[in-house]
């Protein structure tokens, strides 16, 4: 019965996404609702609300990104692989998270056409994993004895590290359950109305 009723707010929740896309007011309410491959999800700011004119959702140099292009709420403001495949899908791998610079295996990645941009930004697509770069330290613990990259990019003077960021739902939610939290804000808001 829940998906069925699912369905019948879908237009309402994929209109709530062109909120954050662009169109529709600067600030959007607490408890925001997105779907997600599990349902939907609310998005809860301590501020009480969301400011999309905040750095967040800006472009971030001349690549096209914003911090919101690879942390949707959607995906609970982290990097999934389905997103990102149907992300891939609809662009045809021209959607601004595929760039070279990390989102590709390697940064001298092949990417003149869909398939070599499948195979260059394979880490994403399947993991959702970001390439991160970095040298070993000079006062580091340890000696690199050899590298062995499939994506023949890696050495010494810059490693290639692959991370995927953790949903952030449960950060801030340090000295309480997300649970008790949601609880205290129905409380809150009962107390209101009384």
């Amino acid at each position: 019965m829940a998906n069925k009723n699912l369905w019948r707010q879908w237009p309402v929740l994929a209109g709530s996404l062109v909120f954050l896309a662009g169109a529709g007011p600067v600030q959007l309410q607490n408890m925001f609702f997105f779907p997600n491959r599990d349902g939907i999800a609310g998005t809860v700011a301590a501020s009480g609300q969301i400011d999309r004119t905040n750095p967040f959702f800006q472009s971030l140099g001349t690549n096209g990104r914003s911090c919101f292009t690879c942390h949707r709420p959607e995906d609970n403001w982290t990097v999934t692989p389905e997103d990102v495949q149907r992300r891939f899908n609809q662009t045809q791998g021209l959607d601004p998270i595929f760039r070279t610079n990390d989102g590709s295996n390697s940064p001298v990645a092949d990417v003149h056409n869909v398939a070599a941009r499948r195979k260059a930004y394979s880490m994403l697509l399947n993991k959702g994993l970001i390439r991160v770069e970095r040298p070993i330290p000079p006062n580091a613990e340890f000696e690199l004895l050899a590298v062995d990259d499939p994506y023949q990019y890696a050495s010494a003077g810059g490693l290639s590290l692959f991370r995927r960021d953790e949903p952030k739902f449960h950060h801030h939610f340090r000295s309480m359950s997300p649970l008790q939290f949601q609880k205290q804000l129905r409380l809150q808001e009962a107390r209101r109305l009384m």
